[in-house]
Order: C-alpha cells, then sequence, then structure tokens
C-alpha cells in the first residue's frame, strides 16, 4: 500500500513539473468564446481572491500574458518598465495600496486624477527583479476592482490541476449542432472544416490549451483558455471547461440508468416533463440566463419560482422530488421548449 502512494505521488509531482503552459495562435476560423467569473480563489479556479482573502494568494506563481495593466519600479507609478516578452513567470509578494494622484495627460491636453486602487508587488521567478503591476492603467478612470482577471494571467495552480484532473476525462455532448448553427465548435480546430455534434457524442479531453486571439475591440490580443476535447472521428474543439454542453460520461450514464434515456434527452433539450426529478430539473435551469431560484416548502412538496428579468415559471414537485405541474407567468419565458405554459394537473 505504501508503495502503491508513493508511485501516486511521483506521478502527480511529474505531472506538475512538465506542465509548462505553452500559448498557441488562434486558428483564424475560431470565434471569439465567450468569458466566466468567480469569486473566490483557489486551486480551480483562474481568478484572485477579495481583498480579505489577501493571504490566500500571496506566494502563488503566476505567468503573466501580454494583455492589459502595465509595470513599474516603484509603488509610485513614476518609472514605467517594459518586460517583454511578458510571457513569463511571476510570485505575488504583496498587494501595495495606491492612494493616487494627479498627472498631465498629453493626449488629453489635461489633468487626469488617477483613482485609488491596488497594486501588486511581484517578484520574477527565476530572478532578484521586484515590480509593481497596476492592473488598470489603461484605464485610469476605471474605479478600484479585483486584478488578475483570466485575460491578464494564468494561475499556475489552475492550470496544473486543469492538466492533471481533466486530461483524459470523457465526456457527452447535450446538445446537436447542425453544420448550419453558430457555435464555438462548429469547426475542428486544426482542421476548419465543418463538424456536426450529435447528442451523446463522447469527447475526450486532449489537452488545456491558452489561445491566442485577435480581439475585435481593442484590435489587439486576447488570450482565452480552453479544453481542447477529441472525438472518436479524430475531430477536435475547443470549449470552455465548464461549458454548458458537456456533462461528465459517467454522470450521464448513471443519469440514464437510473431516469431512463427519453428522460434525460428530455431535461437536455430544456423541455420539462411530469414526473422528472429535481437533479434534471437542474440540467435545464443552469442553462438560463441571469437565473434567480427561491424554494418554497409545502406539506406537498416544493415549488420553484425562477426570474429571469420580467419572465416567470413557477415548477411544483411532490415530496419524492419530481415534477407535478409548472406554470408560467409570461408565455416567452424560459425559451423552453413545448406549451410549457399548460401542464398536467
Amino acid at each position: 500500500m505504501k508503495k502503491a502512494s508513493l508511485t501516486c505521488i511521483l506521478l502527480t509531482i511529474t505531472l506538475f513539473a512538465k506542465a509548462q503552459i505553452k500559448v498557441e495562435e488562434n486558428p483564424p476560423q475560431k470565434t471569439s468564446p465567450t468569458q466566466t467569473s468567480v469569486a473566490i480563489f483557489d486551486s480551480t479556479t483562474n481568478h484572485a481572491p477579495k481583498y480579505r482573502k489577501l493571504s490566500t494568494y500571496i506566494g502563488k506563481e503566476i505567468f503573466f500574458l501580454d494583455n492589459g495593466g502595465e509595470f513599474f519600479s516603484d509603488s509610485l507609478l513614476e518609472h514605467r518598465i517594459y518586460p517583454k516578452p511578458q510571457l513569463k513567470y511571476y510570485i505575488v509578494l504583496d498587494r501595495i495600496w495606491f492612494s493616487g494622484r494627479e498627472y498631465y495627460d498629453s493626449y488629453l491636453e489635461e489633468i487626469v486624477t488617477v483613482k485609488s486602487r491596488d497594486l501588486y508587488k511581484l517578484k520574477g521567478k527565476d530572478s532578484d527583479s521586484i515590480m509593481f503591476y497596476d492592473p488598470e492603467l489603461y484605464n485610469p478612470l476605471m474605479p478600484n476592482a479585483d486584478a488578475f482577471n483570466n485575460l491578464d494571467v494564468i494561475w499556475v495552480s489552475y492550470y496544473n490541476y486543469l492538466k492533471t484532473e481533466l486530461i483524459g476525462k470523457r465526456y457527452a455532448i447535450t446538445e446537436t449542432f447542425s453544420y448550419s448553427d453558430y457555435n464555438t465548435g462548429k469547426t475542428d480546430y486544426y482542421t476548419g472544416e465543418k463538424i456536426q455534434y450529435k447528442y451523446n457524442d463522447i469527447w475526450t479531453v486532449e489537452d488545456i490549451k491558452i489561445i491566442k486571439t485577435k480581439d475585435n475591440v481593442w484590435s489587439g490580443n486576447s488570450y482565452v483558455l480552453r479544453l481542447a476535447l477529441k472525438n472518436s472521428n479524430g475531430n477536435v474543439i475547443t470549449l470552455v471547461p465548464d461549458s454548458k454542453l458537456l456533462v461528465d460520461k459517467n454522470t450521464f450514464d448513471g443519469y440514464i440508468k437510473q431516469y431512463g434515456a427519453t428522460m434525460v434527452k428530455s431535461a437536455f433539450e430544456r423541455e420539462l416533463k411530469v414526473g422528472m426529478p429535481k437533479i434534471l430539473v437542474k440540467q435545464i435551469t443552469k442553462q438560463f440566463k441571469n437565473k434567480n431560484i427561491s424554494i418554497n416548502n409545502s406539506s406537498k412538496g416544493e415549488e420553484w419560482t425562477i426570474h429571469d428579468g420580467s419572465k416567470i415559471i413557477h415548477i411544483n414537485f411532490n415530496k419524492a422530488g419530481k415534477v407535478t405541474s409548472w406554470r408560467e407567468e409570461d408565455k416567452e419565458v424560459l425559451q423552453l421548449k413545448g406549451k410549457v405554459s399548460v401542464s398536467p394537473r
């Protein structure tokens, strides 16, 4: 047992050591991805924590991309430096409060006030050079906000987590897309050839890619992190790690075994059915935008009230957690398939 544990530990160390971050040029056929955000930093996210969690990211290793923010040799933002290329590793040493200042902007030809905000004291991983990073200088009028979003840096612990946890993992595609559909993965990542997903197609994570794309807004470069997935035909697509198109293959098979293929397919096609369990209803609701769900308990079971802007839907469950009925207060609500405004009682 001890020998097996030691082998496992050595394998994990080896995987982490080999997980060197590489940046790829984005193929011309790729579309711009959507961005996600999270609040709390840990090894499974790519975002800094709130200021109350400062201690959780001091000492963390980051990989800078050449997008956003500026570097300085001092905490007063007096001497800008250009560590080119920025595609390199740094360690976060501290978070420094900058009280703001005024300076003359030659482009605007007027005095500009730089608002107070946080700077980040950094050290080069392979050197003793100390520098200060200002994530907001490109927009000095921006109010103070968290730094290190997913376009600026890659947290090395997050990248290593994805490498060790997800490569080789199998997923089922939960929707069908034809050639005419506009979707990030409608073409092969390497060849650009059009491909067609089918419901329950199986895709295996082949790699974790950081891709440099052309930013249509700023006319510069942007960087995105994507899972590269391959199917049995050898096609490769890229999707965000938390893509709503994907469900773990083992989980998917478990749903079918427990609830039946027809019920599962209805859930992933956003079609409510009487008798549908709550766990499958959640597969429907997680695809809603800006959803706000409240749950009320009664002697008969639960009622979920889902608000999405001006649209509202109520879903009733019995004590066993199965759908008994639903009703809408707006017929355009949630874009569910079928005539969901009328349900059996």
